[in-house]
């Protein structure tokens, strides 16, 4: 692996670590879940409800990749295609 891919996992991880902070307050409403498997693959979070009034939540964290995301949109569609596509509401 090249040290920039290295790199950039790691810049992941630690946004999702800290973002799993910042969710600790949602515990009484939700069970957060990460990296685990669902559907054909593993999402980055998962908020499920444990009440039915609030909905449930899948996360998945990119970077952008300039080479074939020149808009930052264009990211946010890679990453609900792949929610999509690997099905990850299976769990839920």
């Amino acid at each position: 692996m090249r040290n920039a891919d290295f790199y950039w996992k790691v810049i992941i991880l630690l946004d999702e670590v800290r973002v799993l902070g910042l969710m600790a307050e949602l515990t009484d409403r939700y069970t957060i879940t990460s990296n685990r498997e669902s559907g054909f693959g593993r999402y980055d979070v998962m908020l499920e409800p444990k009440e039915q009034i609030n909905d449930a939540m899948i996360l998945e964290f990119k970077v952008q990749n300039v080479k074939y995301e020149k808009e930052l949109s264009d990211t946010v569609e890679m990453a609900l295609k792949q929610i999509e596509d690997e099905a990850y509401e299976t769990s839920l």
